[in-house]
């Protein structure tokens, strides 16, 4: 039974994502409802479904309960994938009796497809959040995922399902692909995670930078282009990797490239970052390289920028206005020419430059977040 389901004023939330902590592999959606609950936990109570194992494995999540995990800010149900079924759906949605759903994909059919059913039958409201998955560089896949878009349309345009975009990009490309109006989005950021404690940066000499990179090793991400990008750099370079392999193809190919670096440049895999290091992590670094091929919004860029660390990134991510605010650089991925000046110049930073530009860095991404006005709207959003 679901333990205090009823004993409270506070509105129900159930929300369904493919994975939840503790799972280290599916990225930015898991931290992106992680810090929805959070933020909200003194309004609504939170309940999540999820799978009970990471993403490409088929081993069970470690320190999982079978029924209702409790934590502070939210109840987590752990689903194996012979549980995700109707009947089970409509057993947890009877008993959470949710306000909204938030479904925290568009294309995990085995739970969009589903919940849109009954949530209709039920007359319950739906938040549908297609995180980038609609986004022109997250659909090259288009034959698969168009005719998935067409069979079910007719449930994705069903009056009780809103959608939240994170960009312009995105509500475009909802009202593209989806065919609702703009009236049934709503463009909403996503919600940062905030540092705990503050964290002592590293000393910055002429001539030699400290890099990272911290992501999933997947094409998408673009560890190969960067590696390309610094493996002929004048100087003492050192770049550390981090982030869970989840293409082992991928990653074969990646330390090819590694194999043919300059002997300056030293480069180095450090393993996976609890969520809870990711901060801590960031301050050991002079810049974050991130020359990605698309990000919606891109949680690790914020995370890096509230450590003080500026982000040399593509300009595929929505925070192509960071060099005009002296916060980093995005960049043209077909302009090497330009990734190259901005190497040669974050070499050859001293102390005081790095200080300066780390400072500016936090003033910048503090000013572009708002969290009272996004807890507001969020409330909103959910009622």
């Amino acid at each position: 039974m679901l333990v205090n389901a009823d004993n409270n004023e506070k509105k129900h939330i159930l929300i369904f994502t493919g994975g939840f902590f503790p799972a280290k592999r599916y990225g930015g959606p898991v931290v992106s409802v992680s810090n929805l609950c959070a933020l909200l936990k003194d309004e609504f109570k939170f309940f999540i479904v999820a799978n009970d194992h990471d993403l490409g494995s088929k081993d069970k999540l470690s320190d999982i309960a079978p029924n209702w995990n409790i934590h502070e800010d939210y109840t987590v149900m752990y689903l194996s994938e012979d549980d995700k079924t109707a009947e089970t759906f409509t057993k947890l949605i009877n008993e959470v009796n949710p306000q909204s759903i938030y479904l925290n994909s568009l294309f995990d059919y085995k739970f969009t497809i589903p919940i849109l059913q009954i949530a209709k039958k039920k007359s319950i409201k739906v938040i549908l959040a297609p995180r980038g998955q609609l986004c022109k560089n997250a659909l090259k896949r288009k034959y698969k995922k168009i005719p998935y878009l067409f069979i079910y349309k007719h449930l994705l345009r069903n009056g009780n399902v809103k959608y939240q975009a994170t960009s312009m990009e995105e509500v475009e490309s909802i009202e593209k692909y989806i065919g609702v109006e703009q009236s049934a989005i709503t463009l909403l950021e996503n919600i940062p995670s905030l540092p705990k404690n503050k964290f002592e940066r590293i000393e910055k000499n002429p001539g030699s930078v400290r890099l990272i990179f911290l992501s999933r090793i997947h094409p998408k991400k673009n560890l190969i282009g960067a590696i390309n990008l610094i493996k002929d750099l004048e100087g003492d370079i050192l770049f550390d990797i981090y982030g869970p392999i989840e293409d082992e193809r991928y990653w074969a190919l990646c330390q090819r490239e590694i194999e043919s670096c300059k002997k300056n440049v030293k480069v180095n895999y450090m393993g996976e970052v609890p969520h809870d290091k990711i901060h801590e992590t960031f301050s050991k670094y002079h810049f974050f390289l991130f020359p990605t091929f698309s990000e919606n919004y891109g949680h690790v860029i914020v995370e890096s920028m509230l450590a003080g660390t500026p982000v040399i990134l593509s300009d595929q991510t929505p925070w192509n206005d960071i060099e005009k605010n002296q916060a980093g650089w995005a960049v043209s991925l077909s302009s090497k020419e330009k990734f190259n000046k901005v190497f040669i110049q974050v070499v050859t930073f001293n102390s005081f430059q790095m200080k300066e530009i780390s400072e500016k860095t936090k003033h910048y991404v503090m000013n572009k977040i708002h969290i009272t006005e996004l807890k507001k709207l969020y409330s909103v959003l959910f009622l």
